[in-house]
């Protein structure tokens, strides 16, 4: 699952990550223009791979490997959760030229600057992809384990029930 978000954010980096509404009309920037954006993705897909390659089967027989790689992959997903959070405060602190300019804010340009729906959907994404990966980790040292299927209970009063038998009845030896 974590394979997939990464690639899911590899794609999704493609799509507008900033959106700049100016009186001329509206400027896209794509995730793979900014290098912040970039390596947004990057961790992301980073993430993915390492925890792709836990499930190779050769990786999967070496003692110890899997948790290796999964706390690998958490740790990049993380890294990717933390880079859009601070892209996503620093494109909301970004100065426009009214605020560049001061006095002369009247004849000036207005610009708004926001994030796309790429970027919106990159932080999803990474954080989708920091929980799956904690999780996988989680359940590799043992933090969270595999529910049990109950086991019959046995009354104190009555005999155990007699196990089968593989030996032919009298009906059926007639």
């Amino acid at each position: 699952m974590v394979l997939l978000l990464g690639l899911a954010a590899l794609f999704v980096g493609l799509g507008p990550y900033l959106t700049a509404h100016t009186s001329a009309g509206v400027v896209s920037v794509s995730g793979y223009a900014l290098p912040q954006g970039m390596t947004v993705v990057a961790a992301l897909l980073f993430a993915g791979l390492v925890a792709g390659l836990s499930t190779l089967p050769r990786l999967s027989r070496l003692r110890g490997a899997t948790p290796v790689l999964h706390t690998i992959a958490t740790a990049a997903a993380t890294m990717g959760v933390l880079l859009a959070v601070f892209l996503l405060i620093v494109v909301s602190s970004v100065d426009t030229p009214a605020d560049l300019i001061g006095s002369a804010a009247d004849e000036a340009e207005s610009v708004v600057v926001g994030l796309g729906w790429a970027g919106i959907t990159l932080l999803a994404l990474a954080t989708a992809q920091a929980v799956v990966a904690f999780a996988a980790l989680a359940y590799d040292i043992g933090l969270v384990q595999a529910r049990r299927t109950p086991e019959p209970v046995h009354e104190p009063f009555l005999p155990p029930e007699p196990a089968p038998t593989d030996q032919p009845t009298k009906a059926e030896t007639a």
